[in-house]
């Protein structure tokens, strides 16, 4: 102990001796004794280990006495989120059923989609992050019957993540491979094939009490004929509702030249009228409206944007 120690140490214990013999004197009238306790942190403990779980459904109906189009939505994933690092993964199935009736004719199509996802992320630093994805999906209407999919990726954002709660512009570039196999010979003559591709994005959100707002880029090729290329343009809008509850505005437009898994024996009038396989187009769009909940750790309030909420 250094000399200061002690002679703090031989004053509290003379105090400590004096108060006996002050509390027998007028004084004692004035004296207060108090008790100072040892701090003691509470351990708090997190039972969904900072585990997020969320359940989300869509469905839309159009139609009128010839036509009627149903299409539903649903997805299911499961999120853990710390200060550097991300986990995700999630399961979504879609089903879209058209029919079509003209005098005695009448025609009835479904088609049904389904996906796997799951990524990591690892922060490196304030402004940059690398990350892996994963994908097993198959849909009906592309032609697809299944594909397999790994994606590195690497992150730079303009504003450090600190500010995310107000602020980000991430840039993104990944290359990754995929393994295709269609349901019917496509026009470029494959039934199934390895793909090479790489992507650049460009996503700028800002952040209020009531909600958010964001924009994003993207521009897309494969390697093998960098003419196959694809550029998308998307705005969203989320509004807070209740606690768990929000509401999500979105739309997106894209420049397409990289449908790759077109059928060779082209569309038939009824699948085209009906919507039954993809078709070629130099463009595309589309826009939503739909509700989520989420639920799961209250704990879980680290901001991570790494990547997007997607991750």
């Amino acid at each position: 102990n250094t000399d200061e120690e002690i002679r703090k140490e031989l004053v509290r214990v003379l105090q400590l001796g004096l108060v006996k013999y002050v509390a027998k004197t007028p004084l004692s009238q004035n004296i207060k004794i108090s008790y100072l306790a040892p701090t003691v942190s509470e351990k708090i403990t997190d039972p969904w280990n900072y585990w997020t779980i969320s359940l989300s459904i869509n469905g839309y109906s159009i139609g009128e006495k010839n036509y009627r189009f149903l299409n539903l939505y649903g997805s299911l994933s499961a999120s853990r989120t710390t200060e550097m690092n991300k986990l995700h993964f999630s399961l979504s199935s879609s089903y879209n059923e058209s029919k079509y009736k003209y005098d005695v004719l009448e025609l009835l199509s479904v088609s049904r989609g389904q996906g796997f996802y799951s990524s990591t992320v690892f922060g490196i630093s304030d402004h940059w992050s690398v990350g892996l994805s994963g994908n097993i999906s198959s849909s009906t209407y592309s032609n697809i019957s299944l594909a397999i999919g790994i994606l590195p990726k690497i992150e730079y954002n303009i504003f450090p993540y600190q500010q995310s709660t107000r602020r980000e512009l991430r840039l993104n570039y990944d290359v990754g491979s995929k393994y295709v196999r269609y349901n019917e010979e496509t026009i470029y003559d494959k039934k199934k094939e390895i793909l090479h591709h790489h992507e650049f994005s460009a996503d700028i959100t800002l952040k209020e009490e009531w909600g958010s707002i964001g924009l994003d880029f993207s521009v897309s090729q494969y390697f093998h004929d960098l003419k196959k290329h694809r550029i998308d343009i998307g705005a969203n809008i989320l509004l807070r509702l209740i606690e768990g509850l929000s509401l999500r505005i979105s739309g997106n437009i894209a420049r397409t030249r990289d449908q790759l898994s077109v059928p060779k024996r082209g569309a038939t009038q009824e699948e085209v009228l009906l919507q039954r396989r993809i078709l070629e187009s130099h463009y595309w769009y589309y826009a939503s409206l739909g509700l989520s909940y989420t639920f799961g750790s209250i704990y879980s309030n680290i901001v991570n944007p790494r990547f997007g909420s997607s991750y």
